[in-house]
């Protein structure tokens, strides 16, 4: 039995576009995706759970990729943690994420972790710019486009800077400081079934507009 793998790093479309190679290396016509962006409960992880209990169709293993798998939730992570503890014959399991961080330890420390080139991450200060031009319509349509992992990690770079700059202000990271504190909430929020949408747009709102 092979160790899941966690794409990990890079932009969420170059981790799609390796699993997905990495995927067909294995089998082509026996692959199950879960997009977690798009479905992240406890109900989605056990159907593709009992898909993998079925027999190959075309060959001989298996393949499930779970996108983005940060955005499950907490009982959709609990439920995938049993399946990596006890997964069915001839399965190869394929996980992308933004960080180990966004999963649980439990199930990170269990996956072989291959860290993608960072090529999406310089994208992120402009993403800030582009949000703070917008007015409150506009953010609200665009709150689905937010990653939350990408989020956290700029700002607290943010805050990082602030700190060990020689013009300490202290007003400006106290700002940052509390808008970390919302995002984190938000993070916890969203596995627990909150609105994603939603959240996102509360953190797009509340962004620091001196970033």
């Amino acid at each position: 039995m092979s160790l899941p793998t966690l794409l990990i790093g890079g932009s969420s479309k170059s981790r799609k576009n390796e699993a997905i190679n990495l995927a067909k290396g294995t089998s082509s016509w026996d692959c199950h995706i879960l997009d977690a962006q798009v479905t992240s409960g406890i109900h989605d992880v056990r159907g593709l759970t009992s898909e993998l209990n079925k027999k190959p169709v075309n060959s001989t293993f298996k393949i499930a990729l779970i996108l983005e798998a940060q955005n499950l939730t907490l009982e959709a992570q609990n439920a995938l943690l049993k399946t990596l503890e006890e997964p069915p014959k001839n399965t190869e399991i394929i996980l992308t994420a933004v960080t180990p961080e966004g999963l649980l330890s439990t199930i990170s420390s269990r996956c072989l972790k291959i860290n993608l080139a960072i090529s999406g991450e310089s994208k992120v200060p402009n993403k800030v710019e582009k949000f703070l031009s917008l007015d409150s319509y506009e953010r609200w349509l665009a709150a689905a486009d937010l990653d939350l992992e990408s989020w956290l990690s700029f700002w607290r770079e943010r805050l990082l800077e602030n700190v060990f700059s020689k013009n300490i202000e202290k007003e400006k990271i106290a700002k940052i400081s509390k808008y970390l504190k919302l995002i984190i909430k938000a993070k916890s929020l969203k596995k627990r079934n909150a609105s994603s949408k939603i959240l996102n747009s509360i953190i797009l709102f509340e962004t620091p507009q001196e970033p």
